[in-house]
């Protein structure tokens, strides 16, 4: 039993940590040979037999759509929801190749710095795979891999990040956007100017509100759903700065105000602003993230009365 590390294991640390972060994030094309052998050797690991075959795949998504078409006896009776339930559970049923490597780093530690070899054992194949392919999605029969991304663009803090195209590609053109960590739709990036004020008021996710506000420009995102500053707040506490909005065109007592509010300084050097709905009747930016921020989510007459942020969460 290891209870203590020395002083040469300790340092290190910066050696597996940098290799492992090479090994996820990886744009080469994956050596096919190495990564077929590492899976056979994770199935005799796992005291299966070897796959009778294994199948190349341009990406995850592909992969999982191979395996549902293959795999869903029903496939010809509901095509959506089988496709589907069957592409969700591929997710959950696969091995993450590169993408594993934050963990794999662990006990790839333990078992080279360390000496625990046989403890560790049972990985060879995981830590091998790793280094040579991206996900895989094993079957009793049959194993799916997929090819690695190869185009991969980060910011400054390692976050996912393009506001050009996607932030990540699969060879089979499969991609991902996002804005600094925040996965969005295609259109966010590509096509902001094209969202209607209806479209704009119906995302429910706060993150991705923000990007397309920054996509389009506060002003232009605030005027195309109508809203207007009603009271400003700054927590003295904080400097942080709170808007409470309203809509010039209301669509009944029932339409949520929006509270506009000031992120602290990111650790990427960032200060983004966000937009969540509150209660109609509040009155006041500071009422607001009162309300905002108690977990009983009081009525808003007490906030309105009583507008004093009281809550280690803003300490």
């Amino acid at each position: 039993m290891i209870t203590e590390l020395t002083a040469e294991q300790i340092a290190r640390f910066a050696e597996f940590r940098d290799r492992w972060t090479s090994i996820g994030l990886c744009t080469d094309p994956a050596n096919r040979p190495e990564a077929e052998a590492a899976i056979r050797l994770s199935y005799r690991c796992a005291g299966l037999a070897e796959p009778q075959r294994i199948v190349w795949c341009g990406s995850p998504l592909a992969q999982g759509l191979t395996r549902a078409i293959i795999l869903d006896a029903k496939i010809g009776n509901s095509v959506r929801d089988s496709v589907w339930n069957s592409v969700r559970n591929s997710v959950w049923d696969s091995v993450y190749g590169q993408h594993d490597a934050g963990w794999l780093s662990f006990y790839a530690f333990f078992r080279e710095a360390c000496g625990l070899t046989s403890q560790t054992g049972k990985l060879l194949g995981l830590f091998a795979q790793a280094q040579h392919a991206g996900w895989f999605l094993p079957h009793s029969k049959v194993c799916w891999v997929s090819e690695r991304h190869h185009i991969l663009q980060r910011n400054a803090a390692g976050r996912l990040h393009s506001v050009t195209g996607p932030a990540v590609i699969y060879p089979d053109g499969w991609a991902i956007y996002a804005v600094n960590g925040v996965r969005v739709p295609e259109r966010v990036i590509m096509a902001p100017e094209t969202y209607t004020a209806d479209e704009i008021r119906a995302e429910q996710n706060s993150e991705v509100s923000r990007v397309l506000a920054e996509r389009l420009g506060w002003p232009k995102y605030l005027d195309a759903i109508g809203a207007v500053t009603i009271d400003r707040w700054t927590d003295p506490r904080t400097g942080l700065v709170y808007e409470l909005m309203d809509f010039a065109t209301r669509r009944g007592e029932d339409q949520p105000r929006l509270l506009r509010m000031q992120s602290p300084v990111l650790n990427d050097g960032t200060q983004p602003h966000y937009a969540e709905p509150v209660h109609p009747a509040l009155t006041t930016a500071a009422a607001a993230r009162r309300w905002q921020l108690d977990p009983r989510r009081p009525e808003p007459y007490e906030c309105n009365q009583n507008p004093n942020i009281e809550f280690k969460q803003e300490a």
